[in-house]
Formats: C-alpha cells, structure tokens, sequence
C-alpha cells in the first residue's frame, strides 16, 4: 500500500496530542495543564510552540547557573546578618510559629522585631515621601521596581536620583526590562550620565545573548535608603492615571527598624544576579536600633526564587485561621489549593472576605477571575 502524503499532517497533529497528554500533566500542575492540554488538543501546531517557550517556570540556564552562584557568594554576608542582636528569640505566637518557620525555611530569613510600620495609603504621598527620604539621603538609595515610567510621577523620582548621585549619595536602580522598558529606552542614559547606576532587570530580545522570557518578571516594590529606612508595598513609580478610564489605588509601607537590613539583603542578591557585582561592605548595613514594636519577616519569591514559596506560606495561614480572612487582591486567578483552604475556612465558621478592583486593568485576566465568584460566594 503507497503512502498518501495528504496524511501527514493529521498523522502528525495526532500524534502531538498522544505526546502532549503525557508530557504536559508532568510538568505543570493539574490546572496549568488542562489549559495547555485544551490549547494543544484543538491547536497543536499552535499549542506546541507556546508550551516550548511559556509552558516552565524555568528560567534561562544562564541565569540558574547565576542563581547557583548567589549562596556561596552571599555567604559572609549572610553571617554577618546573623549577628543582628534583635533576631526574634522569644517565644512565637502559637497560631502563627508554624507559618513564621515555614516562611523562614523557605527565604531563609528569620523574624526580627523592634520595627515601626508606617501605612501608606494616599497615592502622591508616598511618592512624595519616597523623594524626601531620597532629598535626605546620605549615603545609599537603592531601588527596585518592576514598572517605572518616564511621566510626571516618574521625573520626579529620576529628579531626586539625579541630585542625590550629584551630591555623593550612591544610587542604584534595578528596573524591570518589560515592565520599566519606557524610562530604560528614554530615562536611563540621562540618570546614569548623572551618576545613577541602572540595571535592566531579566532583559528581553530575541537576539540578546543573556536574554530572559518575557513573561518571568521581576515584579518587586522595594526602596531602601542609607540602610535604615525601607519602602515596600504594590505602588510603582507611575501616574495613579497611567491607564485610561482607571484611577489605581496602592498601599506602600514605610518601615524602619532591623529589618530593612532584610529589604537591604534581598536587593543586593537581585544586583549580584543581574551583573555579577556582590554589594558586600558593611556599610549598607549600619547597627539598626529598635525603632518600634512589630516583629517582621521578608519572604522573596519571584522566577529567581521558588515561585510556590509566597503561595505555601499563604496556605498555612489560611488553614491556621481562626477568625477571620480578608483577601485583597487585584487579579483572583487562585489554583484548586487556595481555592480549597479558603473554602474550608468559610466551613469552619472563620469569616472569609474577599475583595478586588471594581474595574480591571486587564480583560481577559477579568474574565478569568470572575469565573470564581459565583462559585466562592
């Protein structure tokens, strides 16, 4: 019998579906995988490259041979931490020691207490704040954000850079080369000519030898300056207007004490990945007295850490709640697990609320997630 050429393509297309229900499910969790199967499955010509590009966590080798690098190099660094005389050494609160251990285990970094928290919530005023504290800045500004944008919000802050690197203060900024592309196109040979050094964060091109996937961010909000005051919250360095029809609403919290040496150690592992520069001297990390009462703990996760770690730690919480659980989020996409435990909680009589933006940035990502509402009302 003569092979008929007209059958090579649906040939092929089946066989990518029989290859596909097998490898899929291996590697990505149970509802990741019915997505990429459904795409597969009606499209596979379309499905298999997308799942060669998009379907891992992974991030480039290149980079995880950099990550591999980051605990020998951040090694002294680590044990001088480990001498800050206000480590958590009391007892922890029986309902939260299992999850305080478990966010330590995995970030690797402990509770420390004797901080002041400062709540943020009107959107011009931390920016305004933010640039104070960079205007009084003596030594360091070292910054992290995934969206900086070169608008009025934005000149403002490059203003600031600007004249702190002017006047001596080292300045260093890590900008996301997706989110921040804008100011790193138009914005960042202006800073660093004033001094400021800036770092495109997991840069993006096709044709760049130590490229990263344009869908792996860097989503981090982080300012810390002279070593002893630290910004951390979802704000970034835009216009509240930035989207046409949206006003946004942010949190910041502006936070002194001991642990901004965390904050502080947690941007200089960032700097150390993007450019092979350790920041060891101790003079980023001055003796911090107690400035408050909250104990405080940093939990990094993101593509150069273990994307599961902010997830796994939220879990314990929500299976150790016995009262109440208020999530605030603007994007609800949650997995069978989130689902499951807030679903419990409610069985349990702990009283759950969830709230979210009234209006969505993102269409498809507002479609997603309220197909969960009717089913966690």
């Amino acid at each position: 019998m003569k092979w008929d050429p007209q059958y090579l393509w649906p040939v092929l297309e089946w066989a990518i579906r029989v290859v596909a229900i097998v490898v899929v499910p291996i590697r990505r969790s149970p509802t990741a995988a019915k997505v990429w199967l459904l795409l597969i499955l009606f499209q596979p010509l379309l499905g298999v490259p997308f799942f060669i590009i998009f379907g891992s966590y992974k991030t480039p080798r290149w980079r995880r041979d950099q990550i591999k690098k980051l605990p020998e190099a951040l090694k002294p660094l680590r044990a001088y931490l480990g001498s800050n005389p206000h480590l958590f050494s009391g007892l922890l609160p029986a309902e939260y020691s299992d999850s305080i251990l478990l966010a330590q285990r995995l970030g690797h970094l402990p509770l420390i207490a004797g901080n002041q928290v400062e709540v943020l919530t009107g959107y011009d005023d931390s920016i305004d704040r933010v640039i104070q504290d960079i205007n009084e800045a003596k030594s360091s500004v070292h910054m992290v954000f995934y969206i900086f944008m070169p608008d009025v919000t934005g000149k403002k802050v490059a203003r600031a850079l600007s004249d702190a690197a002017k006047r001596g203060v080292e300045c260093r900024v890590l900008l996301d080369a997706v989110g921040s592309r804008k100011a790193l196109g138009r914005m960042a040979r202006q800073l660093r000519k004033n001094g400021v050094q800036v770092v495109d964060i997991l840069p993006f091109g096709f044709f760049r030898k130590r490229a990263a996937r344009f869908d792996l961010r860097n989503h981090r909000k982080i300012v810390v300056i002279d070593g002893e005051i630290g910004y951390v919250g979802s704000q970034n360095i835009v216009n509240s207007k930035f989207s046409e029809g949206l006003v946004y609403q942010e949190l910041v919290t502006r936070i002194t004490g001991p642990v901004v040496w965390q904050f502080q150690f947690l941007f200089i592992s960032d700097w150390f990945l993007e450019n092979d520069q350790l920041l060891d001297n101790h003079k980023f990390f001055p003796r911090l007295a107690p400035t408050g009462s909250v104990a405080l703990q940093t939990l990094p996760s993101g593509p150069d850490f273990t994307f599961q770690n902010y997830q796994m730690v939220l879990l314990s919480l929500f299976h150790a709640a016995k009262k109440r659980i208020c999530l605030v989020t603007p994007y609800f996409i949650p997995d069978d697990s989130i689902l499951n435990a807030l679903e419990t909680a409610a069985v349990k009589g702990v009283e759950v609320i969830l709230i979210v933006s009234q209006k969505a940035d993102n269409l498809v990502v507002n479609l997603a997630q309220r197909s969960y509402y009717e089913r966690v009302m």
